[in-house]
């Protein structure tokens, strides 16, 4: 008899995650609409509301997070749907459990996963350049960050992003052969697509599963240089220099505010490291990779050859503030005026 198979998408953030997820939910709650559930169990515990597509939720709990929600459900809770269930491939996803001690998922997988499942763990993994860039952009987009690049990614490099080698090599001496790392790089993807790569390449469904998938809604999008130089400038402002926004901050002003402004900006340029930033991080993080390489990569200088293509690419760094000087008056009296009325709304002081 078989055993049954569990795959844990562990992320990393900023690596496509939202996609597979999309494709795994929309196949689990409606399978008639496309083709079925290609044998994959995509359990509802830890995401147990129509919107929730990520088991976020287990994270949260291992974290002992605020966030908590046990109506979403937990881990007893997807203990208690295996059980019963019993599928033979079950995926749960979460680029959460980036954030969360490899001992302590180990725990919970031995605690609440039934015995004799084939565990695997998968970890789609940015290399530094590129998820210091892409943390940065997403921090900016929602209003949680509003210092400017070059503060941003010298602490990041020297910090956890810059330090890719230490966080793989602790999930790697917990779990063994049992963890594998997927370098985030689209020529090294399976077709060019995180989707395929996971499906096909690590979870080992059949090719064909491609061939019928969900729309996927482009629910994340990254603004080139300028939106997010000029939503850093309003958030900056708005916070009285950065403390946090209020609750509902980033769905009820932000997210439009980005949808206005990359439609005024199509051909905004996407953001990269200048010159001086990109050798820095190439010097910083170069012993990191050349690890990663070694360790993840069977020697292929793929982390190593990826900072030297970003000291390569960092001359087409676009200024975010080359606007017209009549433009840039009219941005900066806007987001003054705007960022005063709603500090007014929410902060009456």
């Amino acid at each position: 008899m078989t055993s049954p198979r569990l795959i844990l998408h562990v992320g990393d953030r900023k690596t496509g995650t939202t996609t597979i997820q999309h494709v795994l939910d929309a196949r689990a709650r409606n399978p008639e609409a496309y083709g079925g559930t290609f044998g994959v169990h995509y359990p509802l515990a830890g995401r147990n509301i129509e919107q929730r597509i990520t088991h976020v939720n287990l994270a949260h709990e291992l974290l002992e997070d605020k966030r908590f929600t046990p109506d979403l459900g937990g881990w007893a809770d997807l203990s208690e749907e295996l059980h019963s269930a019993q599928p033979p491939l079950t995926v749960i996803s979460s680029e959460g459990f980036e954030s969360v001690a490899p001992g302590v998922v180990a725990q919970a997988l031995d605690t609440y996963i039934p015995k004799g499942t084939e565990i695997t763990l998968v970890a789609y993994i940015r290399p530094h350049a590129d998820r210091i860039v892409a943390s940065y952009a997403q921090n900016v987009k929602t209003g949680k960050y509003v210092l400017p690049l070059d503060t941003f990614a010298r602490r990041s490099m020297r910090g956890r992003l810059g330090a890719l080698h230490k966080r793989a090599a602790a999930w790697k001496s917990v779990f063994g052969d049992r963890y594998h790392v997927r370098p985030y790089a689209r020529d090294l993807l399976m077709d060019r697509d995180v989707v395929a790569d996971f499906l096909v390449g690590q979870v080992g469904l059949d090719a064909a599963v491609m061939q019928n998938l969900p729309p996927i809604p482009d629910e994340n999008p990254t603004p080139g240089v300028r939106v997010l130089e000029l939503i850093r400038q309003l958030t900056q402002t708005m916070t009285k220099g950065g403390t946090d926004l209020p609750p509902g901050a980033d769905q009820r002003m932000l997210a439009p505010l980005r949808a206005t402004l990359m439609g005024m900006y199509p051909d905004d340029p996407k953001l990269r490291l200048t010159p001086d930033l990109a050798t820095a991080c190439r010097d910083a993080c170069m012993d990191d990779a050349q690890a990663m390489d070694r360790d993840f990569c069977e020697g292929t200088a793929i982390f190593e050859g990826a900072l030297h293509r970003a000291v390569d690419n960092a001359p087409l760094a676009a200024d975010p503030n080359a606007l017209p000087p009549r433009e840039e008056a009219l941005h900066d009296a806007y987001a003054t005026a705007l960022a005063t009325l709603l500090r007014v709304r929410v902060d009456p002081t």
